[in-house]
């Protein structure tokens, strides 16, 4: 009993599935045999299309029924089942005799309008149809005036359809079987992306609008209506759990924007309508969301009920709006024409490739910053005021003591005791290096995979992407390698105590200048080295100040040329030879040296892009027919079944 009962609710819902859409013509047929003003299909019919606009009534085997009053039963139900009487059809069915004999369709039309006449001899004229050629008369009838109304806006529907799916297919890419034009395709697209990483360079172009879908949609708003002709018979149509859903599709280039209305919703509220908003982003588009200002209103025959608007931030396949939008109570309580109106501004589009130009800023000016960076911590090290304070001249004296006695003139300062004072200020040098040296590595690897995934999309060539992609890692990991060696040099170098600038003895004298000249301001650093206080230092105090000042002039001129051996060592390693003379050729050479078969391979779109493809331009195909066929039909000229 209870299957019983689940496949009557199933049955039961499938059939107001079908019959619910305005555009369904309701064909019902009954037996003459039974009583079927009592017909459950009949009932359904009604309920789903109380005018009878779209409900026909075809009465069979009329020629089977025995007993007299045929014409009455019918007419009977005619009059309480509000049935339109021109849309109320007897018809007799092919008999055994006429399928053994093959009898024309034509002349089995002809002989059960001869036998129909004789059983309805008294029916009154226009009070029904007979006949199966009546019956097939009022169905190319009933067709013909509603697609004479929806032409237009079908018309139209196709035109934007067709418009779209076109967008879409130019987006997809096209599979290449030609080996030479595989390689000039890779070599194109080779050359796209090592120009794109030199604009980043010389700071020349942004990408920031390099996607003309962001372009299509940023800043642009539509309106979508949605227009409910009978609220009251809305609320009863639904089955089960399932939601009436009433929805409006329109486009901002290749933006989808879909409204929908669930008459029931499933929240606590299950009784209550909801109203959702979905975006559907073109595949294949780098997008990450959209800030999308969204304002509904609900319009009960043209009083406005309720409006809710919002902010918010749409990301991929997502499905936003009110549930409730109107609640139970307010729902059940309203009657009539009702329309919804959504307004919708999308404010910014944001992409996946914010790596490429982040924040406005492009490789050149990351790359700066990343300099700066470096700068700032080697100051950080040691400060001027570290150079001339009371903890670093005691530790110049713990030296001193340490190593008196030694190589020198006796009370002379050991010669070699600043040399050890300056290594032992550079020991972090080494490490300052490898965090900026590894800081500029990610920054151009990050930057030219990102640039080079923008060339080429992974839907269009994934293959040729993973190759070109494992070769600029590898290209990039091995200057990282050669730089590495370079900066160990330079440190190398600044081991040997020796320089042919005069900036060295220029800031000793310039320090001295500061402390001694009553004229000249002194810096901040130098505060606690006033002239009197000098006078009345011992002679191995004296000697402490002056290795402090050239430990400290000589700092200066180590850090700024070292700082500008690493930087340009940097730019030349990573920046420089990379991007304008190893990268191109490098990815020319791995993809260009296969065969003819491995290069259209390379460039072969990946397996689901051509499957969608294949579908998109088989709907193109048979749209653009349909167009074709729209465009020959004349709905001034009848169907000649009607004629």
């Amino acid at each position: 009993v209870a299957m019983g009962k689940k496949l009557e609710t199933l049955i039961l819902g499938m059939c107001r599935r079908y019959i619910t859409p305005e555009e369904s013509i309701v064909l019902n047929v009954v037996s003459a045999m039974v009583d079927f003003s009592t017909s459950a299909s009949l009932q359904l019919s009604r309920e789903l299309d109380p005018e009878g606009k779209r409900t026909l009534l075809c009465v069979t085997k009329v020629d089977q029924h025995q007993e007299e009053g045929l014409h009455d039963k019918i007419t009977t139900a005619i009059e309480t089942m509000g049935i339109p009487s021109q849309m109320v059809y007897a018809v007799r069915n092919r008999t055994a005799s006429e399928n053994k004999n093959n009898l024309p369709l034509v002349e089995v039309r002809r002989l059960e309008m001869i036998e129909m006449e004789k059983m309805f001899e008294h029916r009154s004229e226009g009070k029904y149809g007979l006949g199966m050629e009546a019956l097939s008369k009022q169905l190319v009838r009933i067709q013909y005036e509603n697609i004479c109304e929806t032409l237009p806006l079908t018309r139209l529907m196709i035109e934007e359809r067709v418009k779209v799916l076109q967008h879409s297919i130019d987006a997809l890419p096209e599979y290449i079987a030609d080996a030479v034009v595989c390689r000039s395709k890779a070599a194109e697209l080779i050359d796209a992306c090592v120009c794109c990483l030199k604009d980043q360079i010389h700071g020349h172009a942004s990408l920031e609008n390099t996607f003309s879908n962001v372009e299509s949609c940023e800043g642009k708003s539509l309106e979508l209506s949605l227009v409910v002709k009978d609220w009251k018979e809305a609320r009863k149509k639904d089955c089960g759990n399932a939601s009436v859903l009433y929805s409006e599709e329109k486009f901002l280039g290749a933006f989808s924007f879909q409204l929908e209305l669930h008459c029931r919703t499933d929240g606590e509220d299950e009784n209550s309508v909801g109203l959702f908003l979905i975006i559907e982003v073109p595949k294949g588009e780098p997008i990450k969301k959209m800030i999308v200002d969204y304002s509904c209103s609900a319009f009960c025959e043209g009083d406005e009920i309720v409006t809710e608007s919002t902010s918010n931030d749409f990301i991929r396949e997502q499905i936003w709006g009110w549930e409730p939008f109107i609640s139970e109570d307010e729902a059940d309580d309203l009657s009539g024409k009702m329309t919804f109106t959504a307004f919708i501004y999308v404010d910014k589009v944001t992409s996946e490739s914010e790596d490429i130009d982040r924040d406005g800023r492009m490789l050149c000016a990351q790359l700066s910053d990343l300099q700066d960076e470096f700068l700032s911590n080697i100051e950080s090290l040691h400060s001027n005021h570290f150079f001339f304070s009371e903890h670093f001249r005691k530790s110049l004296a713990k030296d001193i003591i340490a190593t008196r006695g030694g190589l020198g003139l006796p009370g002379s300062v050991a010669p070699h005791l600043p040399i050890v004072v300056l290594k032992r200020l550079r020991k972090n040098l080494a490490k300052m290096c490898k965090e900026y040296r590894q800081s500029v590595f990610q920054e151009c690897k990050m930057t030219a995979t990102a640039i080079l995934c923008n060339c080429i999309k992974e839907s269009a060539h994934p293959q040729l992407l993973l190759l070109l992609e494992k070769k600029m890692g590898d290209v990039f990991e091995e200057q990282m390698k050669v730089l590495g060696t370079h900066h160990a040099s330079i440190i190398e170098w600044e081991d040997s105590m020796h320089s042919s600038n005069h900036y060295f003895m220029d800031t000793v004298q310039s320090i001295r200048e500061n402390i001694f000249d009553d004229g000249s301001a002194t810096p901040s650093y130098l505060a606690d080295l006033d002239p009197e206080r000098i006078k009345f230092m011992s002679n191995e105090e004296q000697k402490l100040v002056d290795m402090q000042i050239e430990i400290f002039a000589y700092w200066k001129l180590m850090k700024k040329r070292f700082v500008d051996n690493i930087i340009m060592s940097t730019h030349s390693e990573l920046v420089s030879k990379p991007i304008y003379n190893i990268l191109k050729e490098s990815m020319i050479k791995v993809a260009l040296c296969k065969n003819d078969e491995d290069m259209v391979s390379l460039l072969s779109p990946a397996e689901d892009a051509v499957e969608e493809r294949t579908f998109l331009c088989s709907r193109l195909k048979k749209l653009v027919e349909a167009l074709e066929l729209l465009e020959g039909f004349d709905e001034t000229v009848m169907p000649r079944v009607l004629l």
